[in-house]
């Protein structure tokens, strides 16, 4: 059984992936409270062979993040049309809320030993700010205890509203924190934050100018490089310069990126001693819909198969398998 189900996704992989061409995305249906479009999801994260699914606005009265199992999501990929039943983890905010002035959800999660950490937006008087949180989960319970004693707020380096710190992940002994506006116009000397464990800040690292938003990472592989979400919505052109898109330059576009004005697309990236580069693998676009711009806020891996990906409430709650093979 195993053996078929690894054939049938390799089949899947072999007739969806061309290099240079858009991929269509591989949806699933969430079934209960997780597929409510009201909580906003805005990152993933696995801790060990359990994803995390985590909303930007869980129900404060009684906030859960929801974990599907590794297993369950690779069977669904052959058989999409069977919900998925997530597990539910209970989240012990304590007093978070109250001490995150001009609280406005997490926007990102990273699992690191044990712990969780999140990045949390803000705005007060129409300036916004980022937090960085830890927390520990305990899977035998199902809960998630909040660590409030320590809360790190992050300045963002440019004053755009609506804007944040919404993307983060681990790797050298550090957590690695990014906002998500990158371009030339909106941000001409990007860096990248780094903390330690305990959330003390430490060095800030170079990262290229990037067009649109960067709203998630991925975990980052043995040789330093790491993938992001790319996202433009057509509705949003302030601080935008799509003359500025190198990538665009460099590769052209998919058959729907040439027909309609959304930028729906994955980008890898590399950490070097000097900072993080663009690496020479070219995008991941995916393929678009007509007047139906997805807003992509949570990006993993899923092993050497291809990615998971989930959108917020733009058009719907969307949680799907983009194929890729990753070589």
């Amino acid at each position: 059984m195993i053996f078929l189900k690894t054939t049938l996704i390799i089949l899947v992989l072999s007739v969806s992936v061309s290099i240079g061409k858009e991929v269509k995305p591989i949806s699933f249906i969430l079934s209960g409270e997780a597929g409510d479009k009201k909580l906003e999801m805005s990152g993933l994260t696995w801790a060990g062979e359990t994803l995390l699914l985590m909303p930007q606005y869980p129900n404060l009265a009684e906030p859960i993040l929801y974990g599907i199992h590794n297993s369950v999501i690779k069977d669904r990929i052959n058989n999409p049309q069977i919900p998925i039943n997530s597990e539910e983890y209970s989240m012990q905010l304590n007093n978070l809320v109250d001490l995150v002035p001009g609280f406005q959800g997490f926007e990102a999660v990273c699992y690191v030993r044990g712990k969780l950490y999140f990045l949390i937006e803000a705005e007060v008087n129409r300036y916004m700010s980022s937090y960085l949180v830890s927390s520990i989960i305990n899977k035998k319970e199902k809960t998630i205890n909040f660590l409030t004693e320590k809360l790190i707020k992050i300045d963002v380096p440019s004053k755009i509203h609506n804007m944040a710190f919404e993307s983060l992940f681990y790797t050298r002994k550090s957590l690695w924190a990014l906002f998500e506006a990158n371009g030339l116009k909106a941000n001409p000397e990007p860096t990248i934050n780094t903390f330690s464990l305990d959330l003390t800040p430490k060095t800030k690292f170079t990262f290229p100018n990037v067009e649109y938003r960067i709203t998630d990472f991925t975990a980052v592989d043995k040789n330093g490089r790491f993938w992001a979400i790319n996202y433009f919505w057509p509705g949003y052109r302030k601080h935008i310069s799509p003359e500025n898109d190198i990538y665009v330059q460099k590769y052209g576009k998919g058959e729907t990126h040439q027909k309609y004005e959304h930028v729906e697309r994955l980008l890898e990236f590399q950490i070097t001693d000097r900072g993080v580069i663009r690496s020479e693998k070219r995008p991941v676009e995916i393929e678009l819909e007509k007047n139906n711009p997805r807003n992509w806020e949570g990006l993993v891996k899923l092993d050497d198969l291809g990615f998971l990906i989930i959108s917020d409430e733009h058009p719907e709650t969307i949680f799907a398998f983009i194929p890729y093979l990753f070589n």
